[in-house]
């Protein structure tokens, strides 16, 4: 029995009129949903109780979807998605795609973007795109990265098929700042993380909290239960100082080694290395983190520093603000991640 049979107020009023099209809540199967689970009337990325016992900003921004997917196979020859977001953002240096859209690719490759067109403190919109034949695709559609989700509702042909997407089999943990969380990619599949998660095949879970990813102790033991076949830590920008980071940097990653001792790590540091004046201070403190771990023996630690993920020509066109990623800036980030697990045998 469909959700909206069950609950009248998951029953959807939508201005999209396709002959035959059934709309279909986000959470009924076989959708699977990942990156997120349910929290109260809309999802959340993390366990509530943890984000709230770090005492910042992490269960606010937890509440925000980075990372979030829905996944299907289906024969329809359209998907319309209509959705509702709890708020309006309008950050001057982002896009409305980035803060409160969704993205769609099928079969791996991007087809359609949602967001709203129609003003500021739009809290609900929809749309749809046409593939123009019937075939089974796989779909992938990315959530918001600076927003919360209440729902989402997912319009099919009502005799299409629809079916569950064969199971992941690998899956990566990020953790991070701003930048690990999305900022500022122009849509929600061009952040680095959706990128090298899309080109690797695996299941993801992004962890990045704008301004709040401190390298407190609660968040390594939390991260080091997670289920996870590659860790990556990525949070030196967010450290108040360097004197921070040097407190906190090698404890979080020692949590972490000692819980899962054979766990693939990568450690990046900030790609906005030019900007900013304790630059090298913060990689040598991130470096130092590698090199100790290295000098004990660890042979699943990996280490790529900002300079060499982002480049000198035309690193100006790689930020938003000088400090967030442009979709350019992105991909070149994904290119390096990429590259280090190639060389390492994960690809």
């Amino acid at each position: 029995m469909k959700i909206s049979e069950l609950d009248k107020n998951m029953k959807i009023d939508s201005n999209i009129h396709e002959p035959g099209i059934v709309f279909r809540h986000m959470d009924e199967e076989p959708f699977e949903v990942l990156g997120v689970t349910r929290y109260q009337d809309h999802y959340i990325r993390m366990d509530a109780d943890v984000a709230k016992s770090l005492k910042t900003g992490v269960y606010d921004l937890a509440q925000h979807t980075s990372g979030g997917r829905v996944r299907f196979m289906t024969d329809s020859e359209y998907i319309a998605l209509s959705c509702k977001v709890p708020q309006s953002n309008n950050m001057y240096h982002a896009t409305r795609a980035m803060q409160s859209g969704f993205d769609l690719y099928a079969d791996g490759i991007f087809r359609y973007v949602l967001a709203s067109r129609e003003g500021d403190h739009i809290h609900k919109y929809e749309g749809i795109v046409h593939f123009g034949e019937r075939k089974m695709r796989e779909i992938v559609i990315n959530m918001p990265l600076y927003n919360s989700v209440n729902d989402l509702y997912i319009g099919l042909e009502g005799d299409c098929k629809v079916c569950a997407c064969k199971p992941y089999e690998k899956k990566m943990v990020f953790y991070g700042s701003s930048i690990t969380q999305g900022g500022c990619a122009s849509r929600p599949g061009n952040c680095y993380t959706s990128i090298v998660a899309r080109k690797m095949g695996w299941d993801y879970l992004n962890l990045g909290f704008s301004g709040n990813a401190k390298g407190e102790q609660i968040m390594a033991e939390y991260i080091a239960k997670l289920p996870m076949d590659l860790f990556v830590m990525d949070y030196d920008h967010n450290a108040p100082d360097a004197a921070h980071l040097q407190n906190t940097h090698k404890p979080f990653f020692d949590t972490i080694r000692k819980k899962r001792p054979e766990l693939p790590i990568l450690i990046l540091t900030m790609p906005d290395h030019l900007r900013i004046d304790d630059a090298h201070l913060r990689t040598a403190v991130v470096y130092d983190t590698y090199l100790q771990a290295k000098k004990a023996g660890d042979e699943n630690v990996y280490f790529i520093s900002g300079a060499e993920m982002i480049g000198k020509y035309g690193y100006d066109s790689c930020f938003v603000d000088g400090c967030h990623p442009t979709d350019m800036g992105f991909f070149r980030m994904a290119e390096a991640v990429l590259k280090q697990l190639d060389r390492i045998g994960l690809k």
